[in-house]
């Protein structure tokens, strides 16, 4: 399907004639608007060999011969090879063009495409797969996520891709153990500690019988109405032998590999500088994470200078509610007792919890309306993560499909109920939906941008808007009715200020696990051990959300500088959001213009 796609949007333009080959190095020159069409088919064409990514975004439609909702991505070391020669032949390509000649919105499209492009390439360059390692506890609940929730099962054709795909889990798996064999020979395996997290994450995925599964189950109660009763039976029968034959197998067979590897794996510096080149790979990771030509002992010192001033912060505001007896920690710890919402840890807590959360996003998407332009379609909902993944699930959000076959849905983690209170979870909530990550994401998918700006991923942008409003949500007024809740932002806002120096004090200062801990424990009260093992694997990432956050914060203070009175906050938050999804670098260049059209407005 997504073949005929690229060859309709070729067959609608000239672009057949700009296809990935090699280029001469003088510039080239398309009509008007053939750019745009360019990057849409580079961007289709990677996208070709990463159906679950298809899946997620839901920008090809389901049906058709070959279609990418029936294949799962092949995890061989061919397809990394393959999608890393075709991001530089379309780097290549892409720098060749008369930028000059350009309108300013194709410009600013090229300038977007060729920095994702860059950031990959110079990650591949250090020889990394995109990360550090082949097998983590994320990979672990990537394809339980995809048959429990990204593959929608709306119609006869989508139930059974969703069976042809269980049914090819168990060569996917295979080729991901014998990539993870391969790294394991030239000496790059997951610190002893990831390995263990990732053997007793497989043992909870695996737990439940295969006809207890949720994975079945879900197929089971959600087949699509219109499926005669003996070709549903058949589907189901397919899954089970899918599941009982090849998932569990495969999922089984790559746990023996890590229990083989276990004991050569380090036990010590398990920062990615343990690794061949780390350093180098760790400068590459945090710039295409951060999109910023980043200077990691700067961002050491930075985290350290936001710590200190959050807290002090923190500090005043639980003396003006009242909390004066104690240490911070034992003064934050009362707080945080005082806000708790006294539900149960059991069914009905969850269900009051989850009624209380759709509450807040609506109270949030009438309160601050003053604050912003225009609004998404989309709805956002909010859905309990699976059971088999509470012992390491986070609460996160999920972007709903293009094609609206999907909402943008909140994932929280019910784990335990009682532990959540005004202390943390309204500021979580407005982080991931309004006026967060759910605001941002599914307006920019609404918009008739083109492709590349309406669908990459910049997490410092993203990540870094979703901070932003967690921030002002106070001057917003969501706090109007729940002072208590302030902390919790300011919490929030300490957590992501320590991830940068706990981050950088992993992969760039040598410290141990142990001391990454300690670090939290003393800085947020809790030693985060999740927290720090995903740190752990995923150099750089943690850094997306404070960079993010500050630099919209500096250019809005800038803004405000600038133009005074005359500065209005929702046209601001439209302009930041306008053009889509670009690395940081770029979104300073395009404000700073804003203003300096403002201030020219005004002047005249």
């Amino acid at each position: 399907m997504l073949r005929l796609a690229l060859a309709a949007l070729a067959a609608t333009t000239a672009i057949t004639t700009i296809q990935p080959t090699p280029v001469e190095a003088q510039d080239m020159q398309l009509p008007e608007g053939e750019v745009d069409r360019m990057m849409a088919m580079q961007m289709l064409a990677l996208l070709a060999e990463d159906p679950e990514t298809i899946s997620s975004l839901g920008i090809i439609p389901p049906g058709g011969p070959d279609s990418p909702y029936a294949r799962l991505t092949s995890q061989g070391a061919e397809r990394f090879a393959q999608a890393q020669a075709m991001s530089r032949r379309f780097y290549e390509q892409a720098s060749a063009l008369d930028r000059a000649s350009l309108p300013e919105d194709q410009q600013l499209s090229l300038d977007i495409w060729l920095a994702y492009l860059s950031a990959s390439i110079a990650v591949d360059e250090t020889g990394l797969n995109g990360s550090p390692y082949v097998v983590d506890q994320f990979w672990v609940q990537d394809l339980p996520r995809l048959f429990l929730r990204t593959h929608q099962l709306n119609s006869p054709f989508m139930a059974e891709a969703w069976v042809q795909r269980m049914e090819q889990v168990g060569d996917v798996v295979a080729e991901r153990e014998a990539l993870f064999e391969a790294e394991a020979a030239r000496g790059v395996l997951p610190p002893q500690i990831i390995i263990d997290n990732v053997i007793a994450d497989i043992d909870a995925v695996l737990e439940p019988a295969p006809d207890q599964h949720p994975m079945y189950l879900r197929l089971v109660a959600d087949m699509p109405e219109d499926i005669a009763e003996d070709e549903a039976e058949a589907l189901r029968a397919r899954a089970l032998a899918a599941i009982t034959d090849g998932f569990y197998p495969a999922y089984r067979s790559m746990q023996d590999a890590l229990r083989g590897h276990r004991d050569h794996a380090r036990t010590e510096n398990v920062g990615i500088l343990g690794l061949p080149d780390g350093e180098e790979q760790y400068i590459a990771l945090a710039r295409r994470w951060t999109t910023t030509d980043i200077d990691p002992e700067a961002v050491h010192q930075r985290g350290l200078e936001e710590v200190a001033r959050i807290r002090g912060e923190m500090d005043r505001r639980l003396t003006a509610l009242g909390f004066t007896e104690g240490t911070f920690e034992e003064r934050m710890a009362a707080a945080y007792q005082e806000g708790l919402y006294g539900y149960p840890n059991s069914e009905e807590g969850a269900e009051a919890l989850l009624a209380r959360t759709e509450q807040m996003v609506d109270d949030a998407r009438r309160i601050t309306e003053p604050y912003f332009t225009r609004f998404p379609e989309a709805p956002v909902e909010t859905i309990p993560v699976p059971v088999s993944a509470q012992a390491s699930a986070p609460n996160s959000y999920s972007r709903p499909a293009a094609d609206g076959s999907r909402p943008g849905v909140f994932n929280i983690n019910l784990a335990d109920p009682s532990r959540y209170g005004d202390i943390s979870y309204p500021s979580l909530v407005y982080h991931e939906t309004i006026p967060g990550h759910h605001y941002q994401i599914a307006l920019q998918q609404e918009t008739d941008l083109p492709l590349v700006r309406r669908f990459l991923p910049f997490s410092a942008y993203s990540e870094g808007w979703g901070l932003y409003v967690e921030t002002i949500a106070e001057d917003m007024g969501l706090y109007e009715e729940n002072p208590i809740g302030v902390l919790g932002a300011l919490s929030s806002e300490l957590f992501r200020a320590a991830r940068l120096v706990v981050d950088t004090g992993i992969h760039h200062q040598g410290w141990s696990r142990e001391e990454a801990q300690e670090y939290m424990e003393e800085t947020v009260g809790d030693p985060s051990v999740r927290e720090v093992d995903r740190y752990i694997v995923w150099p750089g990432q943690a850094l997306a959300y404070k960079t993010g956050q500050l630099v919209i914060a500096d250019l809005r203070a800038d803004a405000e500088e600038r133009l005074g009175d005359d500065f209005d906050v929702a046209l601001f938050h439209d302009e930041i959001l306008r053009e889509g999804s670009m690395p940081l670098s770029v979104l300073e260049t395009q404000i700073g213009a804003w203003i300096a059209a403002q201030e020219a407005e005004l002047a005249n």
